[in-house]
């Protein structure tokens, strides 16, 4: 340690140690109000302080850098969002190792334990995909000197196989609704089927954002969070959504189901009960049933699927759909779309086949 004398009268403390994240030396210091034995030890502890703290960032753990990278996210995401990271990290830990160096990561390791694993390419992919933005915040933070590896950590190659399309023609979407036993849980499945509403979108409504023929779309609810509404999935959820003649009659009666049962839960919510919000978990398990008994496995999802069915038997448009839906494009929709399409063309085509003239 050497020190420098001020102009103030104070003494700068200087201290030289090799940075065991570059191995380049480096300077630290700090300014005390004099030079005495007392200010020297003192100096020294502080300065020793801080080169410790430098050299903790080179021993950084991936479990130690997963919690700061937590904590930053929170101030920034959703909490299903927040929900969603906190699940991959953890599955990151389990296969790369909590203990591991941040900075002893390397691209062959990584491809080294996910080969280990039974995940599936595109789970891996995903969690290929979590690993590296959280390397990327590391990085801008100090945390970890060198990133270039990234570059090689490209996707696994997934064979493309060509999906089914999960959902239910008119004839099986009231087979299903049939195979529901209590009321509630038909008209919640009839009101998806006709409205194309993400399932969160329609538990999160309340009777105050039915508005003479449309429904107001402003939040969701955060199904993993239990209860907690939150703000729509994108900026294109954001919308009004057209409520036409066959679904009107259904609107007016559960509008006028939860008004009565608001005198009792003191909410506002269009679907609920005696006991408040009717709860997605049980939905799930007995549509899930339902759809058993048209030879399918389905969640409630489906119905959004089953909505794009039925408008494209009816002709309309593609992005008319979309809007309705509240996304700007989807791959599945598109699929379901085309599929339904095409089958209206081969039935014009057996049509005018069996036409003679």
């Amino acid at each position: 340690m050497y020190t420098q004398q001020l102009s103030s009268g104070k003494v700068r403390f200087f201290e030289k140690y090799k940075n065991p994240i570059n191995e380049k030396w480096q300077t630290v210091s700090v300014v005390l109000p004099n030079g005495s034995t007392r200010s020297r030890k003192k100096a020294a502890a502080i300065l020793r302080e801080k080169i410790d703290s430098v050299s903790y960032s080179s021993d950084t753990t991936l479990s130690e850098l997963s919690e700061r990278f937590l904590m930053a996210k929170a101030l920034e995401v959703k909490n299903s969002t927040l929900k969603a990271w906190e699940s991959r990290i953890k599955g990151i830990l389990s296969v790369l190792g909590a203990s591991v160096k941040v900075n002893k990561l390397s691209a062959n390791y990584i491809y080294t334990c996910f080969d280990k694993t039974d995940y599936s390419i595109k789970n891996k992919n995903i969690y290929l995909s979590y690993l590296k933005t959280m390397l990327r915040w590391a990085y801008r933070y100090d945390i970890i000197t060198d990133i270039d590896f990234l570059k090689k950590l490209q996707p696994y190659k997934e064979i493309q196989k060509e999906k089914p399309i999960k959902y239910l023609e008119s004839e099986e979407l009231q087979t299903v609704i049939e195979h529901i036993r209590k009321q509630k849980w038909k008209d919640l499945t009839l009101f998806l089927a006709l409205t194309g509403l993400r399932i969160g979108e329609a538990l999160a409504l309340t009777v105050d954002d039915i508005e003479d023929r449309n429904i107001h779309i402003t939040k969701t609810r955060d199904l993993a969070a239990g209860g907690i509404s939150d703000t729509p999935k994108t900026k294109e959820s954001y919308r009004d959504v057209y409520i036409q003649d066959q679904l009107l009659p259904l609107v007016k009666k559960l509008k006028h189901s939860a008004l009565v049962h608001s005198m009792i839960t003191k909410e506002r919510f269009l679907f609920q009960d005696e006991n408040g919000c009717l709860k997605y978990s049980t939905y799930q398990k007995l549509f899930r049933k339902a759809s058993f008994s048209v030879g399918k496995d389905l969640s409630p999802h489906s119905l959004r699927h089953t909505h794009t069915s039925l408008l494209a038997e009816k002709g309309v448009p593609l992005e008319v759909i979309s809007r309705r839906l509240g996304h700007a494009g989807s791959d599945i929709t598109r699929q379901v779309y085309l599929h339904i399409t095409n089958k209206q063309k081969e039935k014009d085509a057996a049509l005018l086949k069996s036409i003679i003239i």
